[in-house]
């Protein structure tokens, strides 16, 4: 299946990238006595109750849906208003197909999906074929699954909230691809991330480069990024978003 163009998924961690969020933060001071907090650790209640507000649960509520509230409360609460006030929304859904046929994304779609696109969707957007979470630009909603959830889930949530905050404002373009860190790097050079062609191939990496931009920002290791993208990123971020009424300022680090 070709990737779509407003469609971002996350996969489960390959062998040879990082397989826990821990392994994307900055390494704890040995000798600290432990009274200060890490970027990205830090939980803010605002972004937890922001993250709750969005949440639709198909199906049982289970354990896990606590676990990515927690993962989307480390997020700056800013950012989740933005999102919250044009419309976008968070399903929990046992599979991601089955928040792809729920009365929700059918409304938004303006109609139910076919046969033949939900047999789609339970090959490719699934456990087996390693994918954890979604998000649909063209639905503005992010899909976790909660019939399993990889070990790297606050990577997964804050990667997808890259996407949502950087995929419509984002200009693609061939300079922010060049000097990643090796880890998105080999992140970008996954076959899933290649397209019909040369554009749309740069176009989906250069997706995936910003959403893995926005992990580092907010985990403290804005300084690893390139120029050229760490300042892509903070442009689309202080940007005016939807009618012009929003504007926020971002502070690197989020330190206390």
């Amino acid at each position: 299946m070709s990737l779509p163009e407003k469609r971002s998924d996350s996969l489960l961690p390959a062998s040879d990238g990082p397989t826990r969020i821990g392994l994307v933060r900055v390494e704890t001071d040995p000798f600290s006595c432990g009274d200060s907090t890490e970027p990205g650790t830090r939980m803010d209640e605002r972004s937890w109750e922001i993250a709750r507000t969005l949440s639709i649960v198909v199906g049982e509520r289970t354990p896990v849906v606590e676990r990515y509230l927690q993962a989307f409360s480390r997020a700056p609460a800013a950012h989740l208003e933005l999102l919250a006030s044009r419309g976008m929304r968070v399903m929990f859904a046992p599979r991601i197909v089955d928040a792809y046929a729920s009365r929700t994304a059918n409304q938004r779609r303006g109609r139910q999906l076919t046969a033949s696109e939900l047999w789609d969707l339970r090959i490719n957007l699934s456990e087996r074929s390693s994918v954890v979470a979604v998000y649909d630009g063209e639905l503005d909603l992010l899909a976790l699954p909660t019939s399993y959830v990889t070990s790297d889930l606050g990577r997964a949530v804050l990667h997808e909230l890259g996407h949502a905050l950087t995929m419509a404002a984002a200009s693609p373009r061939d300079e922010l691809l060049k000097h990643l860190p090796p880890e998105i790097d080999r992140h970008v050079a996954r076959s899933t991330y290649t397209g019909v062609n040369a554009r749309t191939t740069m176009r989906a990496r250069v997706f995936e480069a910003l959403a893995e931009s926005y992990v580092y920002l907010v985990v403290g290791r804005a300084e690893e990024l390139p120029s050229t993208l760490l300042s892509e990123l903070l442009f689309i971020l202080n940007s005016v978003e939807e009618d012009g009424h929003i504007r926020f300022s971002f502070e690197r680090g989020f330190h206390d």
